[in-house]
């Protein structure tokens, strides 16, 4: 006869899963770590008499009242819980013990099961406890308790109150407290350890025992629905800016880390006080975390005064080298030797390139040449662009906004003037240039403009635009021409920030769609020289003469921005466009399910796909099952909100620190930089307000003009849509190939940035109202509600009624 095991005494071996089940295992794994877990035994599915084994139980444990648990070995797995599925009972007598260990072990019917004994405990307090916030993923340690006994939480009676535990051990209680603080933070300590001891996520059925108020833990099984946010140590923010929506691993960490070393490279050359700016990738979206020079490494309050400042700044080692760098920077004039190489650049040339090497002709005929160029084209056109933002564009358009504020301007009025006039001449990029120059053509052809009109609405809208546009492109003359270009261009244009989202070439619905909104509404945005140069001279007529030529050499910025932008998202949209056609080849050949799993490869592993068998896509098994995997993960990801920052509870404090004091170099690099970081992706705005008209929510004033018209949300950057006339765009942020779909929207809302934004740019030349920062926006306004933006004040009212 096989003896009842004593978890206590049992040292968990390999294999031991068929034997205990999965929630003896782990119970025997918290016993030898000295965690709080009742004395209990398991009962071996093979024990042929459920009486001698209730015996056995009574007599090792000697309680009044018992717990009898399944544990098969089905249970509590890494990929399944098994939850619900397997029998427990409470509260049994000892003479009844027999009957329920039979119960318990038959319970399923595909055979018997390993069965748990364990004293039953008398509760003051109990619950389920998450090393993650279960809903969103996150850093929080998130405690269902309620009073009384854990099982009206496990068996969905009650919710119970949820207590969160902070990385930094702060409690927070989401409705009227169970749980003392020092409980809590008991709890979610014996938590994180049954996460390290089972190398996983996991929620831990707990107790709190009447009288002493010890702490129990009574289950820990790993989290198997939601993945947990890893991240290296310190304070990780979410770049909003940039993130709308988990990506996969393809691209993104390559520029992560392009980015993290360009930008270190140059904080260090232009003396920023900022020693380091990494980017990573943590669950599928961006996350950035900043050091400061001279800055204890757990600094979490706002930076010191300024007598402070200027004192450090001649005595810290560090913040010496950062002025010496300084003062060479702007001695060597370093902005415009930069400025030199980046502008003689060929940006247009290379979207050019990357068109042709991800056409269809290219890369059948030799994917890994095409591919190989491509990712060296992308890295040389990223690493350019990071070079521009920190070295070029901030201290151009810093210096411009701080001569301004100098000469006694409001920090308001100095970047509505930097941000430059209403319809500047500033370029829209050649995709939108061959745009409208394709709608005037098109205009002179009644049957050209009948035929884009007949293409429609419904799901095989893109079908249908693509034949249209392809026997368009047949026409002799001018017009074929025309629509010949555009098609090139737009075919590898990205339509979002990462290679997740589909290219205008995939999406040529959208394409007409705009050519039928530029024909419809009469667009001319063919405006005289003098009116262009008529509206630089207002604008500039209210700042000093000695700041226009900054002002201008600002404005200039905006259309490098525009230009850079446009050949980064042909980089894009030619990556995706070889990866799918790679991955189309694994999926011939069996190793993936879909062509898109191809996006969930690494760089490294998408090119050592094509290189070795020379043309005919291969990777090993073990590769081919990671991407499987992470394709699974990543539509799981699409499910969650990510958490706000990760390693604290709350984004670390503070602005830039009040430089008055310090040497004069050091003070203006780093004052270019806070002002245009401020100006681009701008600053706290005051709560939503309550009028008679409706809800008032505030942002940053980004183009002038008042416009009513109805609510089009865009919430993820690969959901891009034409929006129907006057409608008003409500997103994160715009990209450069929005641009030709923004032409028919009335007004432009996003939650983050400022009058620098791009959104704000394009928003001011198409003439168009625009307020950028609402970071309550997309939770706050809904598809079809009327709204009111008032580009000026910074307003956007949601209409009642």
């Amino acid at each position: 006869m096989a003896d009842v095991i004593d978890l206590t005494d049992h040292t968990p071996a390999p294999g031991d899963r068929d034997l205990l089940g999965g929630k003896a295992l782990h119970l025997a794994e918290l016993h030898a770590a000295e965690l709080p877990v009742p004395r209990a035994v398991t009962v071996p599915a093979d024990h042929p008499e459920p009486d001698a084994a209730a015996a056995q139980a009574h007599a090792t444990l000697d309680a009044a009242r018992y717990a009898v648990r399944s544990s098969s070995p089905a249970e509590d797995g890494g990929a399944t819980s098994g939850a619900g599925r397997y029998e427990s009972l409470l509260r049994i007598a000892p003479d009844a013990l027999g009957r329920a260990i039979a119960t318990v072990r038959d319970a399923e019917g595909d055979g018997p099961i390993p069965v748990i004994v364990m004293p039953f405990v008398e509760l003051a307090a109990g619950g389920v406890a998450f090393s993650t916030d279960p809903l969103h993923g996150g850093p929080d340690r998130v405690i269902h308790a309620v009073i009384g006994h854990h099982a009206a939480v496990t068996d969905g009676l009650d919710p119970g109150v949820a207590h969160r535990v902070g990385p930094d051990g702060g409690v927070t209680v989401d409705g009227d407290r169970v749980l003392t603080d020092g409980q809590a933070e008991r709890i979610a300590s014996l938590t994180d350890q049954c996460a390290a001891l089972l190398g996983t996520g996991v929620d831990v059925e707990f107790g709190v025992r009447d009288g002493g108020g010890d702490v129990v833990v009574l289950q820990a099984r790993p989290l198997t629905s939601f993945p947990v946010w890893a991240a290296p140590p310190g304070v990780w923010v979410h770049d909003g800016a940039y993130s709308s929506s988990p990506v996969p691993p393809l691209l993104a960490p390559r520029l992560h880390a392009l980015r993290t070393r360009v930008f270190g490279e140059g904080l260090a050359e232009a003396g920023a006080l900022m020693t380091r700016l990494e980017h990573r990738c943590i669950g599928g979206h961006a996350y950035s975390q900043m050091s400061f020079a001279g800055a204890p490494e757990d600094a979490r309050g706002g930076p010191p005064p300024a007598i402070v400042m200027g004192i450090l700044a001649r005595v810290h080692p560090e913040l010496r080298r950062r002025a010496r760098a300084a003062h060479a920077f702007l001695r060597d004039d370093a902005v415009t030797r930069h400025e030199r190489e980046l502008v003689a650049y060929d940006w247009e040339e290379a979207a050019a390139e990357l068109a042709d090497l991800a056409s269809p002709s290219r890369l059948a005929a030799d994917a890994a040449a095409s591919l190989t160029r491509i990712v060296a084209l992308l890295d040389e056109l990223f690493e350019l662009h990071y070079r521009w933002v920190l070295r070029v564009s901030t201290q151009r358009v810093g210096a411009a906004g701080r001569a301004l504020e100098r000469s006694g301007m409001s920090r308001t009025r100095s970047q509505r003037i930097v941000s430059g006039p209403l319809r500047a001449g500033t370029d829209t990029g050649r995709q939108a240039r061959l745009m409208r120059d394709l709608a005037r053509t098109m205009a002179t052809d009644p049957a050209a403009v009948d035929a884009v009109r007949t293409v429609g609405a419904g799901p095989d809208v893109d079908t249908r635009a693509a034949e249209v546009l392809a026997h368009l492109a047949d026409r002799p003359g001018e017009l074929g021409r025309a629509v010949t270009q555009l098609l090139q261009a737009a075919r590898v244009q990205s339509m979002g920030i990462d290679v997740d989202a589909r290219t205008l070439g995939e999406r040529p619905a959208a394409l007409v769609e705009v050519l039928v909104g530029l024909l419809d509404g009469g667009d001319d945005p063919q405006e005289s020289e003098a009116d262009r140069q008529g509206a630089a001279d207002r604008l500039l007529a209210d700042a000093p003469a000695w700041t226009h030529d900054g002002i201008r050499a600002a404005w200039e910025q905006h259309h490098q921005r525009d230009r850079q932008g446009m050949a980064l998202c042909a980089a894009i949209g030619a990556m995706r466009m070889a990866a799918l056609h790679v991955g189309e080849s694994l999926v011939s050949s069996g190793q993936l399910e879909t062509s898109e799993q191809a996006l969930c490869l690494t760089t490294e592993e998408l090119v050592a796909a094509v290189v070795p068998a020379g043309g005919t896509p291969t990777i090993p098994e073990a590769v081919a099952e990671a991407a499987r995997e992470r394709d699974a993960t990543l539509r799981r990801l699409t499910r969650l909100t990510p958490p706000a920052v990760i390693g604290a509870t709350t984004p670390p404090e503070g602005g830039p620190p009040d430089l008055r004091f310090a040497p004069r170099a050091l003070r203006v690099v780093n004052e270019r930089i806070a002002w245009t970081v401020e100006a681009m992706f701008g600053g706290r705005t005051p709560p939503a307000d309550r009028t008679p008209e409706g809800h008032v929510h505030h942002g940053v004033p980004a183009s002038v003009g008042v416009v009513e018209g109805t609510a089009r949300i865009v919430a993820d950057h690969r959901d891009v849509v034409v929006l129907e006339d006057g409608e008003i765009l409500v997103c994160p942020y715009t990209r450069p190939v929005w641009t030709a779909v923004l032409q028919r929207c009335g007004g432009v809302v996003t939650t983050h940035g400022g009058p620098l934004s791009h959104a704000a740019i394009v928003a001011r030349e198409l003439g168009i109202p625009a307020v950028c920062g609402v970071g309550d926006a997309l939770t706050a306004i809904h598809d079809g509600d009327r709204l009111r933006v008032d580009g000026e004040a910074g307003t956007v009212t949601v209409l009642d009624g």
